[in-house]
Parts: C-alpha cells; structure tokens; sequence
C-alpha cells in the first residue's frame, strides 16, 4: 500500500508529534510542507516547541541558580560535584574546591544596610566570575559563603587562584562600603573522599584562615593541621 499527497504528511506529522511526546526532546522540529494542508499545522507545533523548550531553559536556569548574585546554588552544586566524584572513579585527574567567605559581612549589613551587603556580594560574584576560567564553577553556598569547584586543578593552583582573588577583592572598591575583605579555604580531592568529606575539609581550612586572623588563604594539603 503506498501513501502519499495529505496522508503521507498527516502519517509524518503525527510521527514527529508522537516521538517529541515519547523522548521529551523539545528541540525536535517538523519540516514543513507548505504544498500540503499540514503545513501550518506543522509551523504551529513548532512554535509551541520552540515555546516549550523556553520555558524549561527558564525553569532549569531558575531552579539552579542563586537570584542575586547568578551564581550557581547549593543545589546544583551537590548535583556538579557529585558528578565530579563519580568521573574521578573512572578516569585519572584533580579536583580541588575553594571556598570563601566575606569578612566581617553582618557588620556590612549592621551598619550601611542589608540592600548595601546585596550589592557587595552581586559585585563580589562578578568580580570572581571575570577571574576564574570557563569551566570552574562558582556557587553560592549560602549567606556570605562562596564555593569554587576546579576540575583538573590541584591544590597549588587553586591556592594561587585564591590568593589572586583575595587580593583583587582587597583592592576592589565596593560601593557605599569601606574596603572588603575575604578568607579562603582551600582542599584537594583524595581518594575515597566523598562529596561530605571534601566539602568539610575545605570547610574547615576556612574556619582556620577565620582563626588566623582573616583576610588569607589556608591549604589543606592532605596532612592534618
């Protein structure tokens, strides 16, 4: 039995319709077939298509990033290092994490107001967003607390970056403030750590850089403190 002229379009479109419902794959697209009636059936599903996958780019970019500063969240962070993790037990590499915190922030908030500290930490965010490369991952990890993930970094290279983005921040005049200052935390992935572990190491160099006076970056090298 051979199809052709409308039956063959409609057979076509009502493929291409069923496989978009089937797969969830938004960036599918009907050729049309202005010489046939489905043609502006065909034009009108793809503007719902080209409507949907809008909307779940909005929804996906929404759900994973922090409002103010456009960071990533915590959220999306567990989920990239996660995923991290689990490439490092397949294939060779480093991976170190940074995290930061802003000195003395509350007093920022205290004193010149909490609409003053939101425009600290959306300069801040820029400001290392324009420091790190491409594919390191800035997180807002909550409050005045930041998180870097590096692949294929150590932890000499990410203390360099630390030390380069502690004294960009120092020299950075921040708007209605007076000067901003930032301690930083540094640990390298070792094996067997588990995405808890790393994130406590790190955490923990941090507390030590508090401790030590602030405004420095302290290594967690693998060996204890």
């Amino acid at each position: 039995l051979v199809i052709s002229g409308p039956y063959e379009s409609l057979i076509k479109l009502l493929a291409s319709i069923e496989y978009t419902v089937t797969t969830k794959d938004f960036s599918n697209r009907i050729r049309p077939h202005d010489s046939d009636g489905m043609g502006a059936i065909s034009r009108n599903f793809n503007e719902l298509l080209a409507i949907a996958q809008r909307l779940i780019a909005e929804k996906d970019y929404l759900a994973s990033t922090d409002s103010l500063t456009g960071a990533y969240n915590r959220r999306k962070f567990t989920d990239l290092l996660t995923s991290e993790l689990q490439r490092k037990l397949r294939y060779s590499g480093r991976l170190t994490l940074i995290m930061f915190d802003i000195d003395h922030f509350k007093h920022i908030n205290d004193e010149f107001g909490h609409a003053a500290g939101d425009a600290v930490l959306r300069e801040m965010a820029r400001l290392v967003h324009g420091l790190i490369r491409a594919n390191d991952v800035l997180v807002r990890w909550g409050g005045e607390e930041f998180m870097i993930l590096l692949p294929q970094s150590g932890h000499k290279a990410a203390a360099a970056l630390a030390e380069k983005l502690r004294g960009a921040i120092e020299a950075c005049h921040f708007p209605g403030v007076p000067k901003v200052t930032v301690s930083f935390g540094v640990s390298e992935y070792k094996t067997g750590d588990t995405l808890e572990s790393l994130c406590a190491r790190v955490d923990n160099a941090l507390y030590r850089a508090k401790e030590e006076g602030r405004n420095r970056v302290v290594v967690y090298d693998g060996s204890e403190f």
